[in-house]
């Protein structure tokens, strides 16, 4: 089974460092089992927080699209080109 750290290293795979302690990895649709490329992205610890306030509060839903036109320096790792296999178990 995958442990819950699954996204961090899949995370780290994609963007090619290891996650800083500053960063976490969002799952967007809220679905931690969901570790697609697609549903991560990495972003700052406060920015994170930012977002599950305005969910939780404000009953918004924000896509990929809506996180990065808010904090662009987030790394949706979908948008991060592949330039090698990575295997995922």
């Amino acid at each position: 089974g995958e442990s819950r750290h699954d996204h961090i290293r899949i995370a780290e795979q994609i963007i090619g460092r290891r996650v800083n302690p500053s960063e976490l990895v969002h799952h967007i649709d809220g679905k931690a089992g969901d570790n697609s490329l697609p549903n991560l992205m990495v972003m700052e610890r406060g920015q994170h927080s930012t977002i599950h306030c305005l969910q939780r509060h404000r009953r918004i839903h924000f896509s990929a699209e809506d996180i990065l036109a808010k904090f662009p320096n987030a790394l949706w790792l979908a948008d991060i080109p592949q330039v090698r296999a990575i295997a995922v178990f």
